[in-house]
Order: C-alpha cells, then structure tokens, then sequence
C-alpha cells in the first residue's frame, strides 16, 4: 500500500491521456485522487470512463469564487496544477499552499529560441509565480531547460509529466510493409503550418504519386487546403480511431512554427511510425534521434520538401531502423512513467516535511 495521502490534479481542458495517468496514479492508493478540471474544447467521449470516477468540472473562465469548501472537498496533500492560466485553479492552489499543502505546477512548454520575450516570461515566473509552487512536472529535456530558465533547481524539476497509453497505441505492420502515406495530426491553423506542408507535398508528389498524406484535423484553414487526389483530408477523431490510423501510416509530419511538447509524437513513436518534425517541437528531443527523424527548420516549406524526399529514398533497412528506434524511445513516456514521476515527487515532498519535523 502507497502513502496514505490525498493527491489532487487541477486539469485544464482534460484530456483522455491525461484521464489514463491520473487513474495510473491512483492504482494500489487507499485514497483515490481528486481530479478537477475544465472540459475539453473538442469532443472527446468517455473521460470519466477512463478516469474510473468522476471529475469536478470546473467552466474556465468562471467569475464564481472556487473554494475547496465550495466543491465539497477535502484540501489534498499535495496538488498538482495544470499551468496558472485558470483563475479558479490558482486560487485553489493558493488556499491549498496557505493550508501547508505541497503545489507541483504542470507545464509542457519547452524552452524557445533567445529573444526579449523568453526573458521577459522568464523573469516573470520568477518574480510572480515561481514562490506559488514547490516543484515543476515537465514532459522532457526541453522541459527541463525551461524550468532551469524560470528558477527552479534541478531537485525541484520532474520530468514524466503527459504521454498516450500504450495500451491504446500500439502494433501496426513493419513500417516498410505499410502504405506509402504520412500522416499530419492537428489543428488546421497558421501555427500548425499546414499549408505549408500541402505546398511541399504537392512538389512532392509531382515525382512521387506512390505517395500520399492524410491531414487529420480541422480548424479555419481547412478550407484553404486544394484538393488533390494525393492527400486525404479527415476531421477530428477520436483516440481509438487515431490509433488505427497511425498503425497503418508510414510517417507523422508534424512542421509546427511553434509548439509545446507534442503528444501526438509519442502516438506515433508507440505506433512505430517514422517522424518529421520541425525544430520547434517540445519532444523532438526525447522522441526523435538520426535513425528515425528528419527534423526541419520552423517554418520552411523547401525543409519540409527536402526532408519528404529523403523520407522517400530509404530503403528497408532504414524502415526498420526507424521503427525500432520510435518504438524504443516511446518507451520513456507513459501513464506508467507518468505515475513514477508522480510517486517521486511525493517521496521529495515527503522527505522533506520529515526533514523539517525531525
């Protein structure tokens, strides 16, 4: 039996990754966690089935005071926060940190180029927010290095925060044996750079019409993307049906301009799908090395092109390479991991409050 104390997550927009972790956690403790969040903006059916119990749903932008009394609950032990971008959260955290509770901020932002705007955030946290937390949950390395950049030491950083469920997304034949068809999973939006992925397919496939890309998604830019008879455009899918999905392709493009971790890498990497990112994406560093990524420069449409044809001239061995190496690396992420991280974080917390009492 784990350490009889009460674990709380403030979730924004809960995902049905996220739902896998908690309920992770929550394996083999006398006491389950609370989980409070906000509902996801787009339609993702049963969370509170993946969950395993009922969440205390929370509107974002709610002018209402949110108290632990309010909602009914116990203050936990220690709170795990979803970023601070939800008022009612941050007051939750600071009636929970002026309660003696431990509060593990969560963020997947990785670390961006130098520029004034990275200094400014940084000094920012430090100032304002970095006195509200007692530690930080990341995904991975860029992670890390934010944290660094925003004043935490390296005792207070964890890394394992996010990952999709093996269980879920897994199998698929050898990636040589697959489609020749890659895949773009998200929001069709300038930030996503999904017209400029479109125009260096084109290019592509003019010497390629073995060739094909499906874009799964939707969003305003939808109805700028011409049609093809090389690329297939979805909507929005569920998490069952993007696993098939990935199981079948060859490659995930993700050429984003800007991103935070990118969870739909590691779907991918458990999937053994090959990756194309762009230089900007939060897990390129914990998911992507030379023998199963092409990496790109943000916003290059001629890198996108360049790395599709290279994509392209691989031979078998390479395939499998690939395969095995996504395969490999995915395996650092995950609810599993996920609740490791979470349990190493309780044991520091607990140590430390022993430490203060002895």
């Amino acid at each position: 039996m784990k350490e009889d104390i009460l674990i709380g997550f403030a979730w924004p927009e809960l995902p049905e990754y996220a739902a896998h972790c908690i309920r992770a956690v929550g394996i083999g403790r006398s006491i389950p966690p609370t989980v409070i969040a906000t509902r996801p903006k787009v339609p993702l059916k049963h969370v509170e089935d993946v969950l395993g119990a009922s969440a205390y749903w929370i509107e974002q932008n709610t002018t209402g005071k949110v108290t632990w009394a309010s909602l009914g609950l116990k203050i936990p032990d220690i709170f795990f926060i979803g970023g601070y971008a939800t008022p009612s959260f941050n007051r939750l955290a600071d009636e929970a940190r002026a309660a003696g509770s431990a509060v593990i901020v969560m963020v997947d932002n990785n670390l961006p180029p130098p520029s004034l705007s990275r200094l400014a955030r940084s000094l920012y946290h430090r100032i304002f927010r970095r006195r509200h937390y007692d530690g930080i949950f990341v995904p991975g390395k860029s992670g890390r290095k934010l944290a660094r950049s925003w004043g935490y030491s390296d005792n207070h950083i964890t890394e394992g925060l996010y990952g999709a469920n093996p269980v879920q997304f897994n199998g698929g034949d050898p990636l040589a044996d697959r489609p020749k068809d890659i895949i773009f999973v998200g929001q069709f939006i300038e930030r996503k750079h999904v017209l400029g992925l479109v125009k260096a397919f084109m290019r592509f496939a003019e010497r390629h019409p073995e060739w094909t890309l499906t874009l799964c998604g939707n969003g305003p830019l939808q109805s700028c993307i011409p049609a093809h008879r090389q690329i297939k455009t979805l909507g929005f899918v569920q998490p069952a049906e993007l696993a098939d999905l990935l199981r079948q392709k060859r490659c995930l493009v993700l050429p984003s301009r800007q991103e935070h971790w990118g969870l739909v890498v590691h779907e991918a990497a458990l999937c053994g799908c090959a990756l194309i990112l762009s230089d900007t994406i939060g897990s390129a560093t914990d998911l992507a090395s030379k023998d199963n990524a092409l990496i790109c420069a943000a916003g290059q449409t001629d890198d996108i092109y360049q790395a599709l044809v290279t994509l392209a001239s691989w031979n078998d061995d390479q395939w499998q390479q690939a395969e095995q190496t996504s395969r490999l690396m995915a395996k650092g992420f995950g609810p599993e991991i996920f609740q490791q991280s979470v349990q190493t974080i309780i044991s520091k917390i607990m140590s430390q409050n022993n430490g203060r009492h002895s």
